[in-house]
């Protein structure tokens, strides 16, 4: 027998699954809270249970979506440095985030809704402090000349996500594209 909190998480999970696919496909806007029960088949009080809103659903989904961006992202790196594998995870989400719907979800749905500030606060911890402490760990190795990891990291951050937007918006510029302005970027630090 299936225990309740089984059901619930495949419950939450199957909500989390067709409203992502349904706010790719259609919108946050268009896409009612009747159509994700009617997609999904889960009664109005199963949706209830897990989510208070709609924008809440969103957010469930934004964190979900900077985990999984964050672990695959790391997944393949061989890096022989702090310096190397601070490239190589940062080319790999640009890659990552525009081969799949994560792009979406990350550079337009989910800060549209959610608000600028609260997905710069569910990022701080996907994927600003991550970078933070590799930036660290390349100033302790003498990879690189900063006066803020913190600074630094930012300014990262912003120049990978206009890089994601520009992707996102303009299918002639590949990650191919991009990844040699991003090690020469990054690089750059050294000097």
């Amino acid at each position: 027998m299936v225990s309740q909190t089984i059901r619930r998480e495949k419950t939450r999970e199957l909500l989390l699954t067709t409203a992502r696919k349904l706010f790719n496909d259609i919108g946050f806007e268009r896409t009612t809270t009747s159509k994700i029960l009617s997609s999904s088949g889960v009664s109005k009080g199963g949706l209830y249970h897990h989510f208070a809103s709609k924008q809440e659903l969103m957010e469930a989904i934004y964190i979900q979506d900077c985990e999984t961006i964050f672990e695959q992202s790391r997944k393949d790196v061989n890096a022989n440095s702090p310096l190397e594998y601070l490239i190589q995870t940062v080319v790999a989400w640009l890659q990552l985030v525009n081969q799949s719907a994560l792009g979406n979800i990350l550079l337009e749905q989910g800060p549209k809704v959610l608000g600028w500030k609260k997905c710069r606060d569910i990022e701080e911890n996907y994927s600003l402090l991550p970078m933070i402490e590799t930036i660290e760990k390349c100033i302790e190795k003498g990879e690189v000349k900063v006066f803020s990891a913190r600074s630094t990291a930012q300014i990262i951050n912003a120049m990978v996500a206009e890089m994601a937007m520009i992707q996102l918006h303009d299918k002639t510029v590949s990650s191919d594209d991009l990844t040699p302005i991003i090690r020469k970027m990054i690089e750059g630090l050294s000097h």
